[in-house]
């Protein structure tokens, strides 16, 4: 009966001892998670701020659309699950963008209605000058 009690108390110890492993095992695993989790969150709001910066570049460059589309590429998405961290810049760019293509629209309505219309004497067909001593249209009628 020793035997197999020393045996069962043995059992237990390395069941014990595998229990603080796994246990072990876990805390490192959740401490690898976070850590993964941190580079990646890192890593997504470095491409948030450099897609902001090309969001910047191209609307300088007068490309409105494109930047547009560059800060809507660097922000959080939940209805496309995309999740990233919410950074300011790009709705700033954002912002900026719409704020560019509403003003060339304005501009460019403003144009249309200032621009001068055609009057009426300068949509008549131009005629060429009459030579000297050609007779009109009216002179010939009136010498019959």
């Amino acid at each position: 009966m020793a035997i197999i009690g020393g045996l069962a108390w043995f059992q237990w110890g390395e069941a014990a001892r595998e229990r603080d492993n796994a246990t072990n095992a876990e805390v490192r695993v959740m401490k690898e998670k976070r850590r993964a989790d941190l580079e990646l969150k890192k890593a997504q709001t470095t491409q948030s701020l450099f897609l902001a910066d090309l969001a910047h570049q191209q609307r300088t460059a007068g490309d409105a659309v494109t930047g547009a589309l560059l800060a809507l590429e660097a922000l959080p998405d939940d209805t496309a699950e995309i999740a990233r961290p919410h950074v300011p810049e790009p709705e700033l760019q954002l912002d900026g963008a719409l704020g560019d293509l509403r003003e060339r629209l304005v501009l460019r309505a403003s144009a249309r209605r200032s621009a001068p219309t055609a009057s009426a004497s300068s949509r008549r067909p131009k005629t060429r000058p009459r030579e000297c001593g050609t007779p009109t249209p009216a002179s010939q009628s009136a010498s019959r």
